[in-house]
């Protein structure tokens, strides 16, 4: 059954109508048919299974004819800290996340990101951002939208963060196994996971993760793509939380 995202003021119980762009993706674009089911998520974290009672031209009169509750995502929830890459490069990277349960991606200004300063270059690209996240959790049935907050600079950011922080970096630092431990340790609400952008990080803002007890962690001898270790890291991270023990909902 597909899935689709609705905004909370497009949708009425029990019956709505639908128009516009929404109606042209779901009705003429994915040819969904008169009474055929679908569901519809609005963040609330339920599922709504829906069918068209009727279809006109430019607007179809759907009816809501049952719902589930979606699983949330547990916890701690996973925040990537990623230094600004290319845009194209964060595309591939925001997809990604979406389907494996981040709750939040935090842009930040590093030496080698590919943005150094904060302006209208990164924020006028949210609204295209945002279109891939919509995307990406009705194709994975999430029953919410993941988070992506301005950009900051990196110190900014360390200064603020909430949660257990760790820091992967391509010269060295602990083995992940070891450094990680068990769960239970790190049981927090947050857990914050920062990736550098093609270069990684400089030395001196190594020292500052230093400073704030954030030691780096290294992932083998490879030197991967920044799209290829946000990857790696979440599957990691996931399997050593034990996130992929449930089944889907």
């Amino acid at each position: 059954m597909r899935r689709y995202w609705l905004d909370r003021s497009e949708f009425v119980r029990p019956t709505f109508l639908l128009g516009g762009d929404r109606f042209h993706h779901i009705f003429k674009v994915c040819r969904t048919e008169e009474n055929e089911l679908f569901e519809v998520i609005i963040g609330d974290g339920n599922a709504y299974v829906c069918r068209a009672k009727s279809l006109k031209n430019h607007s179809a009169e759907v009816e809501v004819v049952d719902s589930r509750v979606l699983p949330p995502q547990p916890l701690p929830h996973l925040r990537l800290c990623l230094s600004i890459p290319k845009l194209s490069t964060f595309e591939i990277i925001l997809e990604k996340a979406v389907e494996l349960g981040v709750c939040e991606i935090q842009l930040f200004t590093s030496e080698f990101s590919h943005v150094k300063k904060i302006d209208t270059s990164v924020i006028k690209k949210y609204p295209r951002f945002e279109k891939i996240i919509t995307n990406s959790s009705q194709q994975t049935g999430r029953g919410d939208l993941m988070s992506l907050p301005p950009p900051k600079s990196l110190k900014t950011l360390l200064d603020e963060l909430d949660g257990r922080s760790i820091l992967f970096y391509e010269h060295g630092g602990e083995s992940i196994k070891r450094s990680l431990g068990t769960p239970a340790e790190g049981s927090q609400r947050w857990l914050n996971i920062f990736v550098g952008s093609e270069g990684g990080f400089h030395s001196s803002e190594i020292d500052l993760f230093r400073s704030k007890g954030i030691n780096p962690i290294h992932l083998g001898p490879q030197i991967l793509r920044v799209e290829t270790a946000c990857v790696t890291i979440l599957s990691v991270i996931k399997y050593w939380l034990g996130h992929f023990d449930n089944p889907a909902g």
